[in-house]
């Protein structure tokens, strides 16, 4: 049986991840030098051969509760305000990415997060882990 071991992610890693990753995902190669990237591991087996990788990277989440029986105009105007002062305080943190998990039936603030402040879909079906 194959004995597999995990270790710290090397830049000598990096050729061998970007190959890996060239075959079987889609989307694009982190840059695992971004100080966002933490906890970066590699499980090689017993010939020290890459078998996967793992990251986390930081990021944040904007929440936006809204009061649907207000004024379309007003909600839009509120939703500008608000991304932008939450844009402006996640960058000073260091960051520099936010997702906004938007309900399929609010079509409407999903358009307005694309056309005024550039979101864009995700390529993947977000899942998460809560402890």
């Amino acid at each position: 049986m194959t004995t597999l071991q995990m270790r710290e992610l090397t830049a000598s890693d990096i050729e061998n991840l970007e190959g890996i990753h060239r075959s079987n995902c889609q989307f694009p190669f982190p840059d695992f030098q971004n100080q966002l990237y933490c906890c970066n591991k590699v499980v090689v087996d017993d010939h020290g051969e890459i078998i996967g990788m793992g990251a986390v990277r930081l990021t944040s989440e904007s929440i936006l509760i809204m009061d649907k029986s207000r004024p379309t105009t007003m909600k839009a105007r509120a939703v500008k305000m608000l991304v932008t002062r939450m844009k402006s305080e996640v960058q000073a943190l260091g960051m520099d990415e936010t997702h906004a998990f938007v309900d399929d039936k609010d079509s409407c603030l999903r358009r307005l997060l694309k056309q005024v402040f550039g979101f864009v879909e995700c390529q993947a079906r977000s899942v998460y882990l809560q402890f």
